[in-house]
């Protein structure tokens, strides 16, 4: 059901200094489904053990804030539709890059953390 998914991390660092992995995706259920999403520690190619870490989500777009820096993820998503859990989606490999310290408030520069 789930058609294909997207990964965002521009809101990683967005203030208050914060780490999370936006997950958005698109469907193809009708009726309207509500979704899973499921996350394991290292690269989909290494086929790591997944865990649901959220459930019965109604909109197409979940914020990870248990992720931490310089470690790599592997996310999926699966539909539910009248109590029938879809297939799940293609894995998609993220890593989460190293945050940079607090931007200046007066030139507004991110930093790198040394």
């Amino acid at each position: 059901m789930v058609a294909h998914w997207l990964v965002s991390i521009a809101s990683f660092f967005a203030p208050p200094p914060r780490i999370a992995a936006t997950l958005t995706w698109v469907d193809a259920a009708n009726p309207p489904a509500t979704y899973n999403v499921y996350r394991g520690s290292g690269e989909c190619l290494a086929l790591p053990v997944m865990a649901q870490i959220k459930s019965r989500i109604t909109e197409k777009e979940y914020s990870d804030t248990g992720v931490k820096v310089n470690r790599t993820y592997c996310y999926t998503v699966t539909a539910t539709v009248e109590a029938i859990e879809s297939n799940a989606s293609d894995k998609i490999t993220v890593f989460v890059p190293k945050q940079p310290t607090w931007f200046k408030k007066r030139d507004r520069r991110y930093k790198e953390i040394p």
